[in-house]
């Protein structure tokens, strides 16, 4: 995984923190794709969606949300079980199937004890 993260702070899809993720998507607003997988990349108070393919090729950025403002914030992240999920501007946002759950959860309480 640490491979995975150095090659997408290299291409600017998160920063050097390493909160990136491929997620399963339960809910996720206005995605048109066929795929059931989105990249999660933290970028500086950010986190960006990315499509991506089952080979690891991303495609465009289709969202993003300032982690501050995010409300109903939920991280529940074990072996067994992996949740993500949020309000962003009246939309529900909910992932589930990730791992390097340990860095995404440090960046996240970073970005919000900032508020």
């Amino acid at each position: 995984m640490e491979k995975f993260v150095d090659t997408l702070f290299a291409g600017g899809y998160c920063d050097r923190r390493g909160g990136a993720v491929c997620a399963t998507i339960v809910s996720l607003p206005n995605w048109e794709s066929k795929l059931g997988i989105v990249l999660l990349c933290v970028k500086n108070e950010y986190l960006n969606f990315y499509e991506i393919d089952f080979k690891s090729n991303i495609g465009k950025k289709v969202a993003g949300v300032e982690i501050a403002k995010a409300e109903n914030f939920v991280f529940k992240a074990n072996f067994f079980v992996q949740l993500l999920s949020f309000d962003y501007e009246g939309k529900h946002y909910e992932f589930t199937n990730f791992g390097n759950h340990k860095a995404l959860k440090q960046v996240f309480a970073e970005e919000r004890d900032k508020q």
